[in-house]
């Protein structure tokens, strides 16, 4: 049985954490050590099965008896942290419906321009012709062929009849660890909002911004609502009339330095 050593960061108690946090440490642990490592090879060490482990870390189920033990004896948690997986066990009234994608996947469309084309794919009149796909963008039309290959080639889109398809449920990346491919993501968006803030008219966008103190303790409750809000704003414009593809980003971060 392939076996790693099992590193704790050593804020762990101290923050008290919850057991899905625990686990995404832990795998972000095994991938900085295997950049190969993956989801489903993390589910495999754990003896549970990928789609229970994506499903526990996007807050849709709990895990079973069986699997919660079985990730307590592999991963040899202390009683304290075994406690971590009952601190919350409520499941969201409104499931998510989201996939948690993986991170070797997302390091290949992780841009705008590949997520853009994913959302054009649902729009209910698309065309798969790379040119549609450049005017709907503002983009070269060899860089919309290129991406549209690689979604294809992924098995994120099909095309019928001239038409893109999404093939798979909307996903989600994984919340509070560390990825260079989410980090070059949220930059590709920040320019694509310097932009739009800078070309276009005040009706078409909607940028704004409030600066407050804020209390650390409460940081992390913030941060949930702004995930709800984003999700409800999603099912509320994503209609099956929908002909346009937007992005909302939400931008919350510190402008003054701790005092020293």
């Amino acid at each position: 049985m392939f076996r790693v050593d099992i590193i704790r960061p050593p804020f762990y108690k101290a923050c008290g954490m919850d057991g899905r946090l625990l686990l995404l440490q832990e795998l972000t642990a095994r991938k900085n050590r295997n950049a190969s490592y993956s989801l489903r090879a993390f589910a495999r060490d754990l003896g549970v099965s990928p789609a229970a482990l994506s499903q526990y870390l996007l807050r849709k189920r709990e895990f079973s008896k069986k699997n919660r033990q079985l990730v307590i004896d592999r991963m040899k948690l202390s009683p304290l942290e075994q406690r971590a997986f009952d601190q919350d066990r409520a499941v969201p009234s409104k499931p998510d419906t989201h996939e948690l994608i993986q991170e070797d996947t997302f390091r290949l469309i992780g841009d705008w321009v590949s997520l853009a084309v994913l959302n054009l794919a649902r729009l209910k009149r698309n065309s798969a012709r790379p040119a549609w796909i450049a005017q709907r963008l503002g983009i070269e039309t060899e860089q919309a062929s290129d991406t549209l290959k690689r979604l294809v080639r992924l098995q994120l889109v099909e095309i019928n009849d001239d038409r893109m398809e999404r093939t798979q449920r909307p996903f989600a990346t994984t919340t509070d660890v560390p990825s260079e491919a989410i980090k070059r993501f949220h930059l590709s968006v920040l320019r694509k909002a310097e932009q739009a803030l800078l070309e276009l008219p005040v009706e078409e966008r909607d940028i704004t911004a409030i600066t407050m103190p804020l209390d650390p303790a409460k940081l992390a409750e913030a941060k949930k609502i702004l995930q709800r809000t984003r999700r409800r704003i999603a099912n509320l414009v994503s209609t099956p009339d929908a002909d346009s593809v937007f992005v909302l980003s939400v931008q919350l971060f510190p402008v003054s330095k701790k005092e020293t």
